[in-house]
């Protein structure tokens, strides 16, 4: 019988996951207002505004690598949930789950310029 050993990182782990799932939720704030046509479309400028928001978070010197949209949109995200409540929550009418099983393609709706 093998002892499974603690991982020595998980509580830096977990404050990490905890401080970008607060910066996802603080991206889809700001995108209250917009439209997008797929999750992919939304998971693309959350990603975008939640690098911005680690980039100025990080200390000097520090360059932290950009989120990439499929962070958002995976299977077992972390992020995920947050993704496709905020994405049922708003303004359209014709939302499918199917949006979420055909990743296969992907829709770029905007280049939006952040202020935040």
């Amino acid at each position: 019988n093998q002892k499974k050993r603690k991982n020595p990182f998980a509580p830096s782990q977990e404050k990490r996951v905890k401080n970008r799932a607060d910066l996802v939720r603080k991206a889809l704030d700001l995108l209250a207002g917009a439209n997008f046509e797929t999750p992919n479309a939304l998971a693309i400028s959350t990603a975008q505004i939640v690098s911005e928001l680690e980039r100025r978070q990080a200390k000097d010197g520090e360059e932290p690598k950009p989120m990439s949209y499929t962070t958002l949109v995976r299977t077992n995200s972390k992020y995920k949930h947050i993704l496709l409540a905020h994405y049922r929550g708003g303004n359209r009418t014709e939302r499918s789950d199917q949006n979420w099983k055909n990743f296969g393609y992907i829709v770029l709706t905007s280049n939006m310029k952040m202020n935040c």
